[in-house]
């Protein structure tokens, strides 16, 4: 059902949370534009940084309505090859089970060396 949205909302209206919510990976993975309605540093920089959508401050409706027409105006074809797919790794399954993989053998290793 993402994949065939025109645009996904994502509204985060708390400005004293620095959590991302957790469907913005589901958003990102659709490949499809994201408006993003945050005042969230963030989230505001992994959309920019993987090229997925727009992050505007949700009390600002002049922000809304351009990036609205920003969005209308994308070729959707267009948005997909623009994606910043490397961008996008660390935010895997994958990267994210290597990455604790690897937290994982360290904290095993350090605690080898402490029994000796």
């Amino acid at each position: 059902a993402l994949r065939r949205a025109r645009v996904l909302l994502l509204e985060q209206r708390n400005a004293l949370t620095v959590q991302v919510p957790g469907k913005f990976y589901d958003y990102l993975f659709a490949e499809r534009p994201v408006l993003s309605l945050s005042v969230n540093p963030e989230l505001s920089g992994m959309i920019e940084s993987t090229r997925c959508g727009f992050n505007v401050n949700p009390e600002d409706p002049a922000a809304v309505a351009y990036a609205l027409s920003r969005i209308r105006a994308m070729d959707l074809a267009g948005f997909r090859a623009g994606l910043a797919r490397e961008a996008m790794v660390p935010y895997t399954g994958e990267d994210t089970a290597r990455r604790l993989a690897a937290i994982l053998d360290d904290v095993s290793a350090e605690g080898c060396r402490d029994v000796r």
